[in-house]
Order: C-alpha cells, then structure tokens, then sequence
C-alpha cells in the first residue's frame, strides 16, 4: 500500500507548464529581430484560460492555488484577454449572486468588509473612489446603501445627487463591527460537547436558522457539525424537502408551540420553500453577467418564495421588538404592496404581512413587467431597481451600476440598446432582460462576447482589462506581471484610480503569502517526505489528524452527473435516482486486489473523524456504524489496468447521499477532514486518509 502510483507526478507537472507556455503569450526568436509590429505579443499566441472548480479549492492551500493561477496567467500576458484569465466553473447558477450580496461573514453587499475599527473616513479611504470620498463609484454606492438600510428618511430626500458625509457618518456607525463566526466555529458554539475551538464558554449559539442549506449532510467532518445541530434550542430549516438537516438529527431540545388551538411539541420548524422554477428574480453566473428569470408556475401548496418568507419573518421580529429596521415602513410600503391589473390600474393590498393569500399580492409577488406586458413591476423587480439604478439616482448595489437605466452608458456597440431588445416598461431598461446574440462592433476578433446578453458588472464589461482604457477592446502593450498593479476596476470617470492597488494595500491573504506560494501538503498525507519538505498551512481539524500507518488510502469526493450538490432535490426526483440510485466506490485494481475486494462488492470506509463521531460524539445515522465505519458503498472499477480512473491508493466517492428524502445513503462528509484554508475558511474534503473493508 505504501509504493503507491503516484496519479500526477512532478515530472507531469513540469511538462504541464511547458504546454502553457508553449501555447500562450510568448516573444520568438523571430519576433525579437525582426520587430514584427504585427504580432506585439510574439506569434506564437494563443490564448490560455484556467478552469477550475472544487478540486483546486476544497484543500487548506486552496487559496494558494488560486493565486499561483492568476500570477502565472498574468505572466503568460492571459488576464484580461478574451478567451484567457482564471474562470471558476461553478456547482449552482447563483453563486457568483451570492457573494455579491455579501452573503459571506466577511462581506458586505457589493464585496465590502466590515467596518471593525475605522471610523467613517477612514472605511471611505479604503474603497474605490476618491478624495472626496462622496463622489467615487463604490464611495457612492456604500452611501446610497446606508442610507437605504438605515435612514428612516427615503434615499432621495436624504442625500439627492450630493450626499452629505456628515450624516452617512452618523449612519455608517449603525454597520456591524464584527459579522460572527465562520461556517465550522459557528456550529461548534453551538454545543458544549464538541471539541475546544475556543477559551470561551459555549454554547453561545442558542437558535440557527438553516436557509436553503444542509449542514449535517453538506459540511467536512459532519459528525462535528451534526453535534451542535442536535444542541441548539431552536432549528428553523428553510427547504423545498425534509432534509438531513430537518429531518434526520434527532433534536434533543422541544418546545410546546400553540398551532390551531392545539398544544404541540415540536424540535424542528420546517417553512417549505419554493424553488427556482417558482420564482423571479436574476441570476448571476460566473463571468458576472446578470440574468433576470421569470417565474414559471406559482409555489405549490403552502410554499412561499424566499422573498416572502423573509418579509413575514422580518415583519414578525419587528413586531417583536427583536428586530429594529429604521426604514421598515419606507421600504416596504407602497408601491411594494400595491396590485398593478393589466390596464395599468393600481389596487391597494389591505394587509401584506396577514393577508398573504390575497391573489392580487401573490400575483404581484411574482410579477415582472417583461413576463405580461406593461402591467407594472413586480416586488423582486422593484427591488432590484433599488439595487441597480445608477448611483446619483440612489443605486445601492455599486457593482451592478447601470443594470438598470434609461440607456446604459458603457459596453453596447451604440448609445442605446436597438428596441427590439427592450422588454418591459417603456422608457426603462433592465438591461438583465437582453438576451441578443449580437457581438459588439467593439470585438475586432469575433471572440464571442456577447454584450447585449443579460448584463456584466461593472458598466457591462465582459473582460477585466489589464490596463483602464474604457474604449479598446485587447490591450496588448504591456503585460502586467506580478510587480505591476493590475487594472481589474476602470473608474467611470477619465481620471482612472488603480483600485487593485487599493484593495491589496487592504485586504491581503490571512497566511502572509507572498509571490508564488511554494507547495503545500493536506493536513493528512501519505507522503512523510513531502510534509517534512513542503509543510502545511491552514486551520487543523477538529479532531486530531490520522496516521498513515492505520488509514493508509487516500480518500477523496467526486460528484455524479446525475446528481445535484448534497442531493436533496435530486435523490426526490425518481428519473435520477433510476439512473443513479446508490453511491460507489471507486478504486484502482491492484487496491482491489490486495483487499480482496471484488468489482460490485459492498465495501466500508473509515476515517479518524468518523471513528470520533461514532465512538465520542454519539452521532445516531443508519449509516454510521458504532465503530465509525461509514457504508456501504458499491465497488467499482473503472478503466482498463493500464489506465484507470483512480490512482493505486486512491478511492473516491460521491456526497451526494444521506440518510432522508427518497433515495438514501451514506454521507461522505461523515468521513472528510475539516482542518480548513486559513484565508476562505474551506474545509479540506478533496483530501484525508481512510481505511476501507468489506466486513465492517
């Protein structure tokens, strides 16, 4: 087991890079003599992108790979050219939307850190703009967005086209300093028994509400996550099924809840929520372009969509005194509740935090004006306008500056988008309806970016460009190298500020990287030498890191076609479970062979964690046995011997089972490391040791 075939050697590696630079931005010896002012950049160039996806990121260096991908992009001249750059191939539409909404603990809307420490003008100094602090394009943007959240005063009659510092100071103070826990410490506070992360006494967490999430299925080293879930007083889960996370830990704390007169016990609330099919809104992917979707069917049943869940919530921590919005009645008053007919009539919703039955708000819920004619807006559109109107206007969300305006100003082949394209009220454009094929006359090369497709922040640019010249399309006069300062963000204005140099003056990586990272082994190797040699970085696990000698296979998690992230609403959809209806475990030939195991048997995984889960934690899963084996998984070899898909002394299986909804299985996250990248946070799951058998 230890003489291994190493999957991917250093000698590979090598000649990988070769290849890239073989094939990218490259000076010839031709080129040099002859001074060919045809081909600037060498002839040789082809441009080179860098796909990755969670096999670069789920490992304590994840952030280290990344930034070796960009600095060698940025050499090989590859960063802001089409076809080039580093693109992340994403696992759900809405991601990139996600992050953008600051969804994260340690951002605000619009990719913003807390405030901690500084006080107002220092914060402002921080972000792009300029000395005015007032004027500048995400200066103005974080201005609009305070006063949007915390002036009980509309925007408008507030700060008008020239906001006034003095009072978006007195506001600012209102931003938190702190914005919690990350996703592993925060289900630790949860319990008391879970290993000492911290000197302070726990629980500190009394109640989480799990929104469109499933931790005790989804997260590393699960068990861990699972333990604080079952100590936590309250579990609200906000979910299209009946989750892992709803259904399937056994909650040890009730409460008597009072529903229709009759006194119940319950340990877990479950609000059915709609799904993507059953709402509107936009979608944003992972080259920024923002895309607006309609609702195709109304929510089933007593489901309601995420926007109305979260108004009645909000509205029911207002009501009391829980939760203190300052412009509660600004933001959610008419127009919001007010029903448009399709003659363009207008009728007044009576109550929208009691009546939500009323046909005329379920209707307008859902609404877009592109979907039924000039009918009106809809709540989720009128909200995005808010966020997306241009910033002397009171647009709230900087980066989507212009998304939604008259005529926007940057990246469209001409002033205006043609007519045909503009659907929706006459005389506005969100610009996220656009779905033409037409290439810009600002594209010579026929690149296939399509700018009136959706639309791309900022100011709809398709490319970041390595230098801020707002009307050229490649700029191949300089390759900005690691010394350089990248020209990731173009001021609106002629004045062009290096906001690259802002943001990595303030916001540098947690480890202290510099350059380009040296090579970092996961927190549990095989390889001795290569951890003596090379090291680790990153947070530890929870739970002491196995040894070689006892868990000597490499255990790492794949994903099937078939199935979707964790699997709740892929494993309930009979069609895919027929085409995919059990979890295997793949391995090589000779591992097979020496363990006796045989293509299609049933086979047994075990991890430290696991083990820790099991024997320590007490975890109950039909899957888990008492002495932490996880199983059973179906064996399976793929490959001919001389090629297969798993290297020897390697296994690898899927995560997309657990122990609720239709189709049921183990969890692979009961056996994965969560020692976690010290910058994202990112549990290791793409690497531990394991020991495997077939009669556990």
């Amino acid at each position: 087991k230890s003489n291994y075939l190493s999957a991917f050697t250093e000698a590979d590696f090598e000649r990988y890079c070769e290849n890239i630079v073989k094939n990218s931005w490259v000076y010839t010896a031709a080129d040099f003599s002859s001074g060919n002012s045809a081909y600037p950049m060498g002839s040789a160039y082809k441009a080179h992108t860098i796909l990755y996806a969670m096999g670069t990121t789920q490992h304590t260096h994840g952030s280290q790979n990344i930034k070796n991908y960009a600095n060698a992009q940025i050499l090989l001249g590859n960063m802001g050219r089409a076809g080039g750059g580093v693109n992340a191939l994403r696992g759900i539409g809405n991601v990139q939307g996600s992050t953008d909404m600051g969804l994260l603990k340690h951002l605000l809307p619009g990719y913003q850190g807390p405030r901690g420490n500084d006080d107002y003008t220092t914060y402002m100094g921080k972000l792009f703009g300029n000395s005015t602090l007032s004027a500048g394009l995400q200066q103005r943007g974080f201005i609009n967005m305070t006063y949007a959240f915390f002036s009980a005063s509309p925007l408008s009659a507030v700060c008008g086209s020239t906001p006034s510092n003095s009072a978006a100071s007195g506001l600012f103070e209102n931003w938190p300093k702190l914005v919690g826990y990350d996703h592993r410490t925060m289900f630790v506070q949860m319990s008391s028994a879970n290993p000492t992360y911290t000197t302070a006494s726990r629980p500190k967490i009394k109640a989480l509400v799990a929104w469109g999430q499933n931790p005790a299925q989804t997260e590393g080293n699960a068990g861990v996550i699972r333990k604080g879930i079952e100590d936590v007083e309250l579990l609200v889960v906000v979910d299209m099924f009946a989750s892992e996370t709803a259904s399937a830990v056994p909650r040890k704390n009730y409460r008597t809840i009072n529903v229709g007169g009759v006194s119940a016990n319950i340990s877990t609330i479950l609000l059915p929520a709609a799904s993507f099919a059953e709402k509107c809104g936009t979608y944003t992917n992972s080259a920024r372009v923002l895309q607006w979707k309609w609702q195709v069917a109304p929510p089933k049943g007593n489901s309601k969509t995420d926007m109305e869940i979260l108004a009645m919530l909000a509205y029911q921590l207002t009501q009391n005194n829980a939760l203190s919005v300052n412009s509660w009645n600004t933001l959610w008053r008419d127009p919001y509740f007010t029903y448009h007919d399709a003659a363009g009539n207008t009728t007044a919703v009576n109550s929208p935090f009691t009546d939500w039955n009323n046909t005329h708000y379920q209707a307008d819920m859902a609404r877009t004006s592109g979907a039924t004619g000039n009918r009106g807006i809809g709540y989720a559109e009128k909200v995005y306008q808010e966020f997306t109107s241009p910033r002397t206007s009171g647009g709230t969300l900087w980066i989507y500056e212009e998304a939604w305006a008259n005529a926007p100003s940057f990246g469209y082949a001409s002033a205006s988008v043609p007519s045909a394209l503009v659907v929706g009220v006459p005389g506005v454009v969100n610009s996220t309806y656009n779905r033409s094929q037409c290439r810009s006359t600002d594209d010579p090369t026929s690149a296939g970016i399509y700018l009136n497709w959706g639309w791309a922040w900022l100011f709809n640019r398709r490319v970041f460009y390595n230098r801020g010249f707002m009307g050229s399309y490649d700029n191949k006069d300089l390759v900005v190298t690691p010394d350089k300062v990248a020209q990731l963000f173009a001021h609106a204005s002629t004045s062009v500020r290096r906001y690259a140099n802002t943001y990595r003056t303030n916001a540098t990586l947690s480890d202290s990287s510099t350059g380009f990272p040296a090579h970092r082994e996961p927190h549990e190797t095989p390889r001795e030498d290569l951890k003596a040699t090379y090291g680790t970085v990153g947070n530890p696990s929870l739970v002491s890191a196995g040894a070689a000698s006892a868990y000597p296979y490499i255990l790492t998690t794949i994903r099937y076609v078939d199935h979707y992230q964790g699997g709740p609403m892929s494993r309930n959809v009979p069609y895919l479970v027929e085409l995919t209806p059990e979890p295997i475990l793949e391995i090589n030939s000779y591992d097979a062979g020496n363990e006796g195991i045989a293509d299609g048997d049933q086979v047994y995984v075990r991890t430290i964690r696991s083990k820790y889960a099991a024997e320590t934690l007490g975890i109950s899963d039909p899957y888990l046995t008492s002495a932490g084996w996880v199983g059973p998984f179906r064996a399976r070899i793929i490959g001919t011997k001389s090629k297969q898909r798993v290297a020897q002394g390697c296994i690898a299986i899927p995560f997309h089972w657990g122990s609720a909804g239709y189709n049921r299985g183990p969890a692979a996250n009961l056996l994965t490391n969560d020692a976690q990248d010290k910058n994202t946070q990112m549990p290791e799951t793409k690497s531990c040791l394991c020991e495997i058998t077939k009669t556990p």
